[in-house]
């Protein structure tokens, strides 16, 4: 190496530490702000995840693809839950109307068979309605909608649901 190409070398890693210290600085400042956290950084735990389950919602989608939801037997358990949370909201959507049918959603306790659970629902929701129109549920006020820790959740269905087609229902839930 030429003593050209070794200096320009030497004023290339002068350059280059004093970016790397420019760095190094900006991130001792950003870590010693107090208003800054990085609490959600670290994995979630029983001790700390209280900061975390008061705000997170998440929906469960049950498809019931084509003609299935014309089948009652397609209708149960879609849901168990593996910590308390409560149920927020439910809507549902379907391409080609029912007959007659209905739809409830039910909680089920301990040993609850199906059909054997709470309505989370005031009424069930109408399947036979106009097609492609989001329907939205009405939620009971009671604890009915609160699900402790192995608590499932199931679709109930009643009526005729010949014809029914395209059948999505999302049920919104939150960590208590």
């Amino acid at each position: 190496m030429n003593p050209q190409e070794l200096d320009s070398l030497k004023q290339e890693m002068e350059i280059i530490q004093e970016d790397v210290h420019k760095l190094k600085s900006e991130i001792e400042v950003l870590f010693s702000k107090p208003e800054k956290s990085f609490e959600l950084y670290r994995p979630v735990t029983e001790s700390n995840n209280s900061a975390i389950k008061s705000v997170l919602n998440f929906p469960v989608t049950v498809n019931l693809f084509g003609a299935s939801g014309a089948t009652a037997t397609n209708y149960g358990i879609f849901f168990i839950a593996d910590r308390p949370c409560e149920v927020t909201s439910v809507r549902l959507r379907y391409t080609t109307a029912s007959t007659s049918g209905t739809l409830q959603i039910e909680k089920l306790n301990g040993t609850d068979a199906l059909d054997g659970g709470e309505n989370i629902l005031t009424g069930a929701i109408s399947l036979s309605a106009t097609a492609n129109t989001t329907y939205v549920g009405a939620l009971v006020s009671t604890v009915a909608k609160t699900l402790s820790s192995g608590d499932a959740l199931a679709l109930v269905d009643a009526g005729t649901l010949t014809n029914l087609v395209g059948l999505c229902v999302v049920i919104t839930v939150k960590y208590k």
